[in-house]
Parts: C-alpha cells; structure tokens; sequence
C-alpha cells in the first residue's frame, strides 16, 4: 500500500485542511474505492484510535468518513453514546459535502439497531432528519427510514412532535441522492399511520392526503397509495362522520380502483346503516385484519351511532331515549343514556338529560383568558389611536379657527365673498348650465 493511501496520511489531511471540499476531493481520489472502508477503519500507526484523537466538531467529515467506515464493516464498533454525540454536535455543513457518506451512515446505524433493538436507532435518525437538510420542510432518505423504525417498533408517540412540526414541502436530492418517488410516498403514509396511532386525525389525514395526491409519470398508481386512500376514508369517518373528497387533481384511476373495494362499500353506508356495516366487516374480517385496517374500522363502527346522534341535534330540539335508539341501532335505553352523557362531556353535543327524554341546546359562547387579553389589548390600541387622533384635531382647529379670521379679514377689505372666489364662474353667469357645453 502506498503511503499515500494509509489511515496516518489521511489523518494528517483531516486534521490540517482547512477546505472540507478540498478535505472530500483528497480522500476520494487517494483511497481506492475497493479498499477504502478497510483502510478508514484501521488504528493509526502508533495504535491510537482516530476518533479518540478527532473532534466531532471540528474534524466532522474526516469524523463522519471513518465513523461511517467502521459501522459499515463492523470494525472497532464506536458506543451508541458516541454515534449520538457525533449527530448531535457534528458540523452539518461539512457532512453535506459527502452526502454518499451521510447515506452509508444511515444504513449502517439501522443495521446496527436491527441486529440488537431498532429502537435504538430512533433518536439517531430523528437528529440527522432535523439537522441533516437545510430546511425542516425538505425530505431526505433519512426521513423515510426513521419513519419505518418508528412503524416496526409501533413507536408513534417518539415521532407526533416531529411530524406536527415539520411538514414536508420539498425535496433535498441534492443532499441524499438515493432519494426516489417512493421515499416520499412511504414517508407521508407511514406518518399518517403513525398519527392515526395517536389519534392526531387531522393531521393523519394531511399526511394521507400527500401520499395520494403525489403526482406520478404517465399516471401510474402505486399500491402504497391505494392503502393510504383506505386508511384516509376510515379516519375521517371517525373524526368527523363522513368521508370528504378528494382534490380535483387526484388520479382518477386511483378512485376508480377505490371504488371497487369492501372500504367504498363501508363508507357508502355509514353511519346511519349499522346492519350493512356488521355485515360487511363479518364477511371481509380476513382481508381487513391482513391489510392491517380492522382496528380503524372497529372505531369507526363503534363511533357511527355517535354521528347519527349528532345529525338528530340539527332536526330535533327534544327526543326519547326510545326514539334515538331506534334511530341508531341500540336495544337499550340505558346504552342510549350513557351514550349521550358521554357526547355531553366530550363536548361533542349540548343538552340536558331527563329521566327518559334529551334536550338539546346550542353550544355555549366561551371565550378563552387568551382571547379576552388580544381583544383588551386591540380595543387599548383603538384608544390610545383615537386619543392621539383627538390631539391632532384640536391642534387643527385652533390653527383653522386662526387662519379663518386672518381670511374673512383680506376677505372682507377685497369686498368679495368666499362663495365668489371660490366660485368665480358662477357669478354672474346664471349657474353651471350656461357656461358647460356636452359635445
């Protein structure tokens, strides 16, 4: 091996350069493709470690290049401790300047984690997705891989704030070039799922709605989209009753297969016919639990009478627990009772219960301490605008009432009106209609 192409000269160059460009260049065209991992890995030639020697922060692509190589090969594996610290205080800047390397790390972290617990790997992935793009908004493969972790693991709660906070609007090829069209579908459909999980449904379907509605060449579909229609219908079902439609631009190919399936079916008939609902889970319970769907369905069904319930407050003011069980589908009168007590303490109704009967109110106006402060302090503005408007008048005033007098005296000394220089050519003239001739 030339010296050249030796850990010890490489580690000169990653403590002395002062380019992490130029610092890229050199070890790419000096370590051969075949053998460079083997030769990152490897101990300086006086034993020491590179990376006990290295700071994370300062010497972080030299750092990321032998960290990388070491994960990658399985040689003089670092601690998890270690492999966090370097993600979370590593110069970011310099990272993205080897992007392939960046790539190498993810995948070696989650093979890591997948050998001992993938859950290990969470709070890894989470920081490199933060810091790694140079905007929150952009997707990396980064993102796609901590989202399927997060679903393997079933660990949503680890992820809500992330995907609250970071919604994707773009794409970062530049920085993850394995980045492809399925990233971004996996990615917004696996975050919907994991949302779904936590009972975030309105922004379980906006992540849904993304996986659908992503534009594809030549109009195809992918069955991951399809999936994210099904899920999407069942949870606007349970949020709010019925199934809302979809943006104009969605593929039309993707309804139509839509509409071909058990989930069409389902939807079509809730809430207000829960015989056709029993029936057509009992007889797709084994495609649904395969498609791993049962559990929103299950919600939904146990939420209908809930909606049947709430569409009675628009048409009846007073009602019989007897006539509102008749009208949802429950025997008894007692389930009716406690399915209504609990919608009044939900706040999904307003009403007062009788010893048989419900009547229902209009919702009560409350005002938050928040919103009564913005409102105190937009209407001490108004005032204090108004003061100032008041101040101003009354200067003016004074100075017109001054200039009125001095006027009315030149006035008064030319013998001429203020109607008559103001005016002149009505004077004398009979009025407008003489002078003004309409061609």
């Amino acid at each position: 091996m030339a010296p050249e192409a030796s850990i010890d000269n490489i580690f000169h160059h990653i403590t002395t350069s002062n380019s992490p460009g130029a610092l890229n260049h050199t070890i790419r065209s000096t370590l051969p493709k075949e053998g460079r991992d083997l030769i990152l890995a490897s101990p300086l030639a006086s034993g020491q470690d590179p990376l006990s020697v290295l700071d994370p922060h300062t010497n972080s692509l030299g750092y990321l290049y032998i960290l990388s190589a070491r994960l990658h090969i399985q040689n003089a594996m670092p601690s998890w401790s270690a492999i966090d610290e370097f993600c979370n205080v590593c110069n970011i800047e310099q990272l993205r300047f080897a992007p392939e390397r960046v790539i190498l790390l993810v995948k070696s972290i989650v093979k890591l984690a997948n050998a001992s617990d993938p859950r290990l790997a969470i709070p890894t992935l989470r920081t490199l997705a933060t810091r790694y793009p140079k905007d929150p908004s952009h997707l990396t493969t980064i993102h796609t891989q901590l989202l399927i972790i997060c679903a393997q693991t079933q660990s949503f709660s680890l992820i809500t704030d992330f995907l609250e906070a970071n919604p994707i609007t773009n794409i970062a090829k530049e920085l993850t070039p394995d980045l492809h069209y399925t990233d971004n579908l996996i990615y917004h459909y696996l975050a919907g799922v994991s949302l779904a999980a936590v009972n975030k449904w309105a922004l379980a379907e906006d992540y849904f709605e993304v996986c659908i509605t992503a534009p594809a060449a030549a109009q195809t579909i992918s069955g991951i989209q399809l999936e994210a229609l099904k899920k999407l219908k069942l949870v606007q079902l349970i949020s709010s009753g019925n199934a809302s439609p979809l943006p104009k631009y969605t593929n039309g190919n993707l309804l139509k297969m839509f509409r071909n399936t058990a989930y069409h079916a389902f939807v079509e008939a809730y809430p207000s016919k829960p015989d056709v609902l029993k029936r057509i889970m009992d007889k797709e319970k084994n495609h649904f639990t395969t498609e791993k769907n049962m559990g929103l369905l299950n919600m939904a069904l146990l939420r209908a009478p809930r909606w049947q319930v709430k569409k009675l407050t628009q048409t009846y003011v007073t009602l019989s627990f007897g006539d509102i069980g008749r009208q949802v589908g429950i025997t008894s009168e007692e389930e009716v009772r406690d399915l209504l007590l609990s919608m009044i303490e939900a706040g999904d109704i307003h009403g007062t219960l009788s010893t048989t009967t419900v009547t229902f109110s209009d919702p009560p106006v409350h005002f938050s301490k928040e919103q009564i402060d913005k409102v105190l302090r937009a209407a001490q503005h108004e005032a204090m605008r108004l003061q100032d408007l008041e101040w101003e008048m009354g200067r003016s005033k004074e100075f017109l009432q001054k200039a009125s007098k001095n006027q009315q005296s030149e006035w008064g000394s030319q013998g001429m009106s203020m109607d008559e220089d103001l005016f002149p050519l009505m004077a004398d003239r009979g009025g407008w209609s003489q002078d003004i001739e309409i061609a």
